[in-house]
Parts: C-alpha cells; structure tokens; sequence
C-alpha cells in the first residue's frame, strides 16, 4: 500500500488539571520510511524526516500532544525530539523500538540518499508537555517474519497510558494463513496491553485493517 493515511484525533481524558479535564489529540501516521521505494519518505535523512513528522504537528488545526508512528527510522529519534521542540515551542519526549527479524536482528532502514545508516525500521511514540515512560510489550508474530510488538509509554502527569503498534499483514511473505490468524492475536493482545489500572488507554497504529 503506498498511500498512507494521517490520522489525528482529539479526545478528552480525565487529568490533574483544576477542572478534571485535559484534551489530548493524537496523531497516528505511517511514515513509511524504512524499505519501500515507492514511499516519498524512502530514504529520507533524519532531518528531512523529523522535518516533514513535524510539519503535521503544526499545520493542522488539531495539534497532537501524543503522536503515534510506524515504519520510522530509529536513527532520526534524537533528532525528532529536537525537531519537534523547535518548531512547535514545547517539550517533547520520543521513545522508539525496532522491529526484528526471524532471528533476533533489528530490521534495518535502507540508507539515506547519500548512503548512510538510518537505524532500524521502527514504532514511535512522542509525547509533548510531560515526562513518559516506554515500555516494549511483544506480541505473537510469524516466526518466518518480522516480530512484532506494542511501544508504550505511560505519562503519569495526566494518568494516560498510550500504545502505538505496527501489525502483521496478510501478505505471502508475513500472516499469510487464511484469516491473518497472528493479526488477530496481536488485536487481542493490544488491547489487554492499553489497559492499565488508573490510566485512560489510547491505542492506534498501523493495524494493517480495513474499518
């Protein structure tokens, strides 16, 4: 699939704020960034790529607090916090995990257009104002493929717990059985990861599912 949809949601969470009420809007986006050609992120450098993620999070009327990212390059992390930062003048905080292949090994991003390293292919969560902590949860995936898994992180300030993922596919090379059996496992399993005691879930990601 070469269209890739954004997605930004604006949703109200129960918060420390005086009147019990923090609005949060969250932005889910595969960047597709990583291997596929017919991408326009394919090959991107960490400074374009932070450029363009950053982009939507000030030229749309919604701006996220919480941005959720998928087929992202581990190596432009660092530089997508700054990027963020900078140009929309609060504090971020990116976590990212890298997806591995059949054998333990991180996926890695093709080069850049002048051939440098960009990291492994990855899941992202940023996340504005508050302190958050990641967690990596994994999930059953093929064993002839990629393993796959849930990038959490939980911001206590506002008692939410939000959960970014990248599913399987029903493709010969990925869940290729009928009925994408380790898709529908990861589903399940996703939404017992976003559960947590005292925290409103927010979950999304690239599910690799039609509505």
């Amino acid at each position: 699939m070469v269209a890739r949809l954004i997605l930004t949601l604006a949703l109200t969470v129960t918060g420390v704020a005086t009147d019990g009420r923090v609005r949060l809007s969250v932005l889910s986006w595969n960047v597709c960034a990583g291997t596929n050609a017919a991408c326009a992120l394919y090959r991107a450098g960490a400074q374009e790529l932070a450029w363009n993620i950053s982009g939507h999070a000030i030229g749309t009327p919604v701006r996220p607090d919480v941005i959720f990212l998928q087929e992202f390059c581990s190596g432009a992390t660092h530089t997508l916090e700054r990027t963020l930062e900078i140009r929309t003048g609060r504090a971020w905080t990116v976590g990212s995990w890298s997806l591995l292949d059949s054998a333990g090994v991180p996926y890695p991003c093709h080069p850049d257009r002048l051939g440098r390293p960009r990291g492994a292919q990855s899941i992202a969560v940023a996340v504005a104002r508050h302190e958050a902590d990641f967690r990596v949860h994994p999930l059953p995936s093929p064993p002839w493929y990629v393993r796959r898994a849930v990038l959490c992180a939980t911001v206590r300030a506002i008692r939410v717990h939000a959960c970014n993922t990248h599913l399987s596919a029903g493709t010969p090379y990925d869940d290729r059985q009928p009925g994408a059996p380790y898709r529908t496992k990861q589903i399940r399993r996703l939404l017992d990861i976003a559960a947590k005691e005292g925290h409103r879930a927010v979950f999304g990601g690239d599910l690799n599912a039609a509505p």
